[in-house]
């Protein structure tokens, strides 16, 4: 399990982008992280529970948050 916050400069509302983040890599189909409140702060999480997941898969997802982040900003 890892617990994640996109922090890119100039975001005011981050609790706000990181839900939309979450709601749009879920809703591609391609994966789903869910979400949890650390220190009050709307924060992501990524579980990885196969013995068959690969790095290459763990790349992917991570492509996929990136990609999704920059959508989300433009």
């Amino acid at each position: 399990l890892v617990c994640f916050r996109a922090c890119p400069d100039g975001v005011e509302d981050l609790d706000g982008l990181n839900e939309k983040l979450m709601n749009a890599v879920n809703e591609s189909g391609e994966a789903y992280i869910s979400h949890t409140k650390l220190d009050g702060k709307f924060v992501l999480r990524l579980s990885i529970g196969s013995i068959r997941v690969e790095e290459r898969h763990i790349e992917k997802v991570w492509r996929l948050i990136n990609k999704t982040l920059v959508d989300l900003s433009t």
